[in-house]
């Protein structure tokens, strides 16, 4: 018969609807069954007639949802509502939120997204902290402080740029450098050289005005650029990106094929877990198409275009730009080189095994190139799903075997993680520490030859700046220590445009204005260097200033 409510076929004894969940007679004409009659016989009238019909009506309501829901997870676990390929879908979309949890519980911010606004600040400094004096038999604790330093600004909407880079002994500086631009021009000033004043060109006029100054400067009167319109191409737009290779993703997905088979106890990480297996063919072709869309996305984003804008700016000839970017076309070459791979692929076979809804394992074996080759990747298996995974790679009777583990999740307000990574003989080690908090952060990395790197140090952050100081970052064999350096980076919004305070064009300068700069030069480079030889025979012990000798 039809349900009542919905229309839809149900059978003739059937009390509830299994599509809509309503309570369904006998139909007309006929004589109900007993057991339908018994649900259509009045209840006690406990509070009156109007009282009873209202509480009968909610309980069989009740009943009608509870049957709904029931025959809902029936369906869906008899896979009615999905397939294969959908179920382990989304077991790949869960373990990707998972690993997007745990690192957005670090609270650091996306460092991509901010230089991709083409508007941030940044300081980079590394300063000789200690040497070892015992490895070159001399006291050469007095280096200690010599250092070099950066500092860059931009705003790429309102085209200015700052940049400077410097070399230290503690609070005195050895040396000083510093870059200018303001939309079409170009300034450039080192002050131990050219005192205070800024010097430079106009960009947009460089090849004409080259041309003025100078009869031999054939060709020259192409040269015609801005510089941020040459860094247009190269500040690639993040979300442009990452919805191109969403698309390839997704395309490629479609041509996925995933049969299950069945269930299996695998080790996971050393924990025996019970899995769906699936087997997932991705077809030779389909990943060939993979490969040339990411390797167009990279290109069309701007980056290979950017460097054709270049060369016709400085003038280069059509022919030459076409070889040269020919040459330069690394994602292109790169994709070639990955088909020809996977033309020896075929079509790729994994295994995939899924528990609790997160991808548990992947498994690939084939025969390539004559060796037999087998890759297995696990994730999970210990007490958080994110804080253990493994890779292990055998190619004939050599194998590497790369595992991580520790509390990735931060779940106790502590980031820690153990990675060892083996090869035959050789093994290096990390030791991961930080604390989101306090921002206290510590890293030590073992290296063949009993060599470690130690770091210690901070890493705060905003919400949209990162500030990095490894008070001492100490390289050391068998536990001995060679040298140790302070580190520290910042990266944060733009800070501003600072104004230099004189400039000149040199293009507007004549030539015995020039002569007269080359001069101030040359006497300004005589005076740094002698100032810079007092500086180190002031400081240095005279045992190691004649070992320099």
């Amino acid at each position: 018969m039809t349900c009542r409510h919905c229309g839809n076929e149900i059978r003739d004894d059937a009390r509830f609807c299994p599509h809509c969940g309503t309570l369904n007679g006998s139909a007309p004409g006929s004589e109900p069954p007993q057991e339908t009659a018994a649900y259509n016989t009045p209840a006690p009238n406990l509070e009156g007639p109007a009282g009873g019909r209202k509480k009968t009506g909610r309980l069989l309501a009740g009943a009608a949802v509870v049957v709904a829901v029931f025959a809902l997870l029936a369906a869906a676990a008899s896979g009615l509502f999905s397939d294969a390929r959908k179920q382990l879908g989304r077991a790949l979309d869960q373990t990707m939120a998972a690993y997007a949890r745990a690192e957005k519980a670090m609270g650091l911010p996306d460092l991509n997204e901010l230089v991709q606004t083409g508007a941030y600040s940044q300081r980079f400094s590394l300063e000789l902290n200690g040497l070892n004096s015992n490895l070159v038999g001399y006291d050469v604790s007095a280096l200690e402080g010599l250092g070099l330093g950066m500092n860059t600004s931009l705003n790429q909407a309102e085209r200015k740029l700052d940049f400077a880079l410097s070399a230290f002994w503690g609070e005195e500086d050895i040396l000083r450098f510093f870059l200018a631009a303001d939309d079409d021009e170009l300034y450039f000033s080192a002050p131990d050289f050219t005192g205070e004043t800024f010097y430079g060109v106009n960009t947009r006029t460089l090849g004409k005005d080259l041309s003025a100054m100078a009869e031999d400067s054939e060709g020259a009167a192409e040269i015609s650029f801005n510089l941020f319109e040459l860094m247009e191409p190269f500040l690639v737009q993040s979300g442009e990106t990452e919805a191109r290779l969403q698309s390839a993703r997704a395309a490629l997905w479609k041509d996925v094929v995933v049969k299950k088979e069945g269930s299996s106890t695998q080790s996971i990480n050393g924990t025996q877990t019970k899995t769906t297996l699936y087997r997932v063919t991705i077809p030779h072709s389909a990943l060939e198409r993979y490969v040339d869309d990411v390797a167009d996305t990279m290109t069309v984003v701007g980056v290979m275009e950017g460097y054709r804008t270049m060369l016709e700016s400085l003038g280069v000839a059509q022919p030459e730009i076409d070889s040269l970017m020919e040459e330069l076309d690394i994602y292109g070459e790169l994709a070639e080189q990955v088909k020809e791979i996977l033309e020896e692929l075929g079509d790729l076979e994994l295994k995939v095994g899924v528990s609790g809804g997160y991808v548990a394992v992947v498994i690939y074996e084939d025969r390539v190139r004559g060796c037999d080759v087998k890759a297995v990747l696990d994730l999970g298996g210990g007490e958080e799903y994110v804080d253990d995974l493994s890779l292990e790679l055998e190619i004939d009777d050599t194998k590497l075997t790369w595992k991580s583990t520790g509390n990735h999740s931060g779940t106790n307000g502590e980031f820690t993680d153990r990675t060892t990574i083996r090869a035959g003989l050789y093994q290096i080690t990390s030791k991961f520490s930080y604390q989101p908090q306090s921002g206290d952060l510590s890293w030590e990395i073992g290296m063949p030859s009993s060599m470690t790197l130690d770091m210690e140090g901070r890493l705060t952050s905003g919400k949209d700046s990162y500030d990095l100081n490894l008070e001492k970052a100490a390289v050391k064999v068998m536990g001995m220590e060679l040298f140790s350096l302070g580190v520290k980076y910042y990266l944060g919004p733009y800070e501003g445009w600072s104004e230099p305070a004189g400039v000149r064009l040199v293009t507007e300068m004549s030539q015995a204005e020039l002569d007269e700069l080359d001069l101030q030069i040359q006497a300004n480079a005589q005076a740094w260097l002698a100032r810079t030889q007092q500086m180190f025979l002031a400081r240095l012990p005279e045992e190691l200033i004649g070992a320099m000798r």
